[in-house]
């Protein structure tokens, strides 16, 4: 894994923007890895 770098950061207002989607993928990522153990 790469170090992150001063030009790997954004900006607020690009953040805004992007967040949504970035946070729709994130959530889909952790929803695939969850193991299901049985019922609760």
């Amino acid at each position: 894994m790469r170090k992150v770098r001063l030009d790997d950061l954004i900006g607020l207002k690009e953040y805004e923007q992007i967040r949504p989607r970035f946070r729709e993928r994130i959530i889909a990522h952790k929803r695939a890895r969850r193991v299901h153990l049985g019922p609760r």
